[in-house]
């Protein structure tokens, strides 16, 4: 069970404590509940489109999916992606890119790359809610994301 809480607090926000006698194996052992976590949070956006659909206009309702979304990921995700594109756009050679990435600030190309991003997502999100079977679309981006993410560890 240990796996399963190291995975929720690595993924997520959620203050299940974080081991300060971490491994390398505990992670690896975490890798496997990825899955899991993500169709929590997958249930967790479900339960913001439901809100989203009843309490605001249909132009709005994705906006609390993609702010949950944000949120309950501590916006890991998101910081990977503009890590990604100042590196890759930014960069003359692999050092530079890799130099680039590791500063915490945050250059054009990452700007324009994350607005282009919560753009694209929201407009995703805003075109789902109008599905009859928009749950299953809600929560499947953060179970196969986390699937893929399990793959590449494995």
């Amino acid at each position: 069970m240990r796996a399963f809480w190291v995975a929720l607090g690595f993924l997520t926000v959620c203050p299940v404590g974080r081991p300060r006698d971490l491994t390398p194996a505990d992670l690896g052992r975490a890798v496997g509940w990825f899955p899991a976590v993500g169709a929590l949070v997958g249930a967790l956006l479900v339960g913001l489109a439901w809100v989203g659909r009843r309490a605001l206009p249909a132009e709005l309702a994705a906006m609390p999916v993609l702010a949950g979304w944000i949120g309950i990921t501590g916006a890991l995700h998101l910081d990977g992606f503009l890590d990604a594109c100042d590196g890759i756009f930014g960069g003359r050679d692999p050092e530079t890119r890799l130099r680039i990435m590791r500063d915490e600030r945050i250059g054009a190309f990452a700007l324009a790359g994350g607005v282009l991003l919560l753009l694209t997502k929201y407009a995703a999100i805003q075109a789902l809610l109008r599905w009859p079977d928009v749950w299953t679309w809600v929560v499947l981006p953060p179970v196969l994301l986390l699937t893929y993410l399990e793959a590449q560890q494995a």
